[in-house]
């Protein structure tokens, strides 16, 4: 009976196919027997007799029904390919013997192919089923991990509860026990944070010694600025010094007057990174206010810096004066440049003879401006 059947499925299918062959084209025709097949491979089979080489008593499972259908599936399609390639390639005209067995050995290898195709997506299918069962198994044997876990946690505290002698009332154990977790816990949090106490005064002291270093610093290049500005002053009193004797010498005055207005410049930007630095000490101060030594230490760096501040004050008013100094000295030669200029014109206007009372009156001009200039010099 099952040859029967398996026979007159293999002559409905070939109907089938002759059926489609005359209806689509080759690549049409060859998904839809595809399709076809591995379609009918995934349905559950009906209940058939046992055939073959089985005994009539011997009942088969479920399983082998499946087994067999699939191989009838899988010949009947290759004997469907087989015969369709055949009629292809004999259809358009009757080729010699020799390109027979090329054709032969084309057919196989698409039959291989196609059969290679529908082995590859059952083994995908297969695989897919098999991930989704390891996750599965993963699933199961992290639930398993969590019952053990929570087992020996039962047990430990079975055995907590044994070793204490609290076995007269199991509840007033467990309480006792959570009360003395509870009492670990905070045990750990206050070592937790004194050592986080600790850290942050050693990092307070690592800071501390960076702001001593920055004040040296500091302290350093004041020190650098003041000898600059005595240096300064010295070059300043010798130009006016030479600018009283020689009357031409306004381009060092004006060099010199840049000069200590760039050290001015600098002396202020000096003053507010200072101040900028005093705010940074004050902030920080206000962050780690956690002892006494870091205030006090801090406030004798306010008091220096409050000290260095009032010396660039008087440095920067003696710079002003200085200043203006120049200025006045530029403004007289200015003046006096003038008058010689105006009596040399007189000069050459009167035929090169010029009266003793012009020289003499510039001479005094001169000469006062020169007591002047060694005056304001002294005050400097």
């Amino acid at each position: 009976l099952s040859r029967a059947l398996s026979a007159r499925t293999a002559l409905i299918d070939h109907a089938q196919l002759i059926s489609l062959i005359s209806i689509t084209t080759p690549g049409q025709l060859q998904d839809v027997t595809m399709d076809s097949s591995y379609a009918m491979s995934h349905r559950s089979p009906p209940f058939q007799l046992s055939g073959g080489n089985t005994s009539p008593g011997q009942v088969r499972s479920i399983r082998e029904h499946d087994e067999q259908l699939n191989d009838l599936r899988k010949e009947n399609f290759n004997l469907k390919l087989r015969i369709y390639f055949m009629e292809e390639k004999n259809s358009p005209t009757n080729l010699p013997e020799s390109s027979e067995s090329l054709i032969k050995e084309n057919v196989d290898l698409k039959v291989q192919a196609e059969a290679l195709r529908v082995e590859l997506k059952e083994k995908q299918n297969l695989l897919c089923e098999a991930a989704t069962a390891l996750e599965l198994m993963e699933q199961t044997q992290k639930a398993r991990e969590d019952a053990c876990q929570s087992t020996m946690e039962i047990q430990s505290m079975e055995k907590h509860r044994d070793n204490a002698g609290f076995n007269h009332y199991e509840g007033q154990s467990i309480v006792d026990v959570n009360v003395d977790l509870k009492m670990e816990s905070s045990a750990r949090e206050s070592a937790e944070r004194r050592v986080d106490s600790t850290e942050q005064l050693k990092r307070i002291g690592e800071l501390l010694r960076q702001k001593e270093e920055e004040v040296e610093v500091w302290e350093k290049k004041y020190n650098k600025i003041s000898e600059e500005f005595a240096k300064l002053k010295e070059s300043v009193s010798n130009n006016i010094e030479k600018c009283s004797a020689e009357h031409g010498t306004t381009v060092s005055a004006a060099k010199s007057s840049s000069t200590l207005v760039k050290s001015n410049k600098s002396n202020n930007d000096i003053r507010l990174k200072i101040i900028s630095e005093q705010s940074r000490l004050l902030q920080q101060l206000h962050k780690g206010n956690s002892t006494n030594d870091s205030i006090k230490e801090l406030a004798e760096k306010d008091c220096m810096i409050i000290t260095l501040e009032d010396q660039l004050q008087e440095k920067s008013a003696a710079l002003e004066k200085a200043c203006k100094t120049v200025q006045f000295f530029m403004t007289n030669q200015k003046s006096l440049e003038k008058e010689i200029n105006q009596l040399r014109l007189k000069s050459e206007v009167q035929g090169g003879a010029v009266s003793t009372d012009c020289v003499s009156s510039v001479k005094e001009n001169v000469l006062a401006f020169s007591c002047q200039m060694s005056g304001r010099n002294c005050l400097i």
